[in-house]
């Protein structure tokens, strides 16, 4: 199954961030850290990800898909990702904007994996 790389730009960045860490830890603050560029990578197995994305939110339902995350340089494997919240979503695609803010799991299916700091 060909692999589909996804390279976000640092306003999704910051919102992927958010989503898997609590910014009052030092690891957290390393990550919000203005001083430096930090790299998260998402890559989708299924080519058709945004798609079967939005169906998933369109019908309320919390699965997610499955993905390899890299957060400078760091590999995490079998990573769960949907899109974020409700309100977000939906206020966003109704004024058809294009940036949705993603919730990653990284203890989805590895339920040991976990960021240095230890947030899933």
């Amino acid at each position: 199954m060909p692999k589909v790389t996804l390279s976000l730009n640092i306003n999704l960045v910051f919102v992927l961030i958010c989503a898997i860490l609590i910014p009052f830890n030092s690891f957290g603050q390393e990550l919000f850290n203005t001083q430096k560029l930090h790299q998260v990578e998402i890559e989708f197995f299924d080519k058709d990800w945004d798609r079967k994305l939005h169906l998933l939110k369109k019908n309320y339902n919390e699965k997610r898909l499955l993905a390899t995350v890299k957060i400078n340089g760091i590999k995490y494997d079998s990573v769960g990702v949907r899109y974020k919240g409700n309100s977000s979503y939906f206020s966003v695609r109704n004024h058809e904007g294009t940036k949705l803010p993603f919730n990653v799991k990284l203890n989805y299916i590895k339920k040991d994996q976990k960021l240095p700091s230890g947030h899933t």
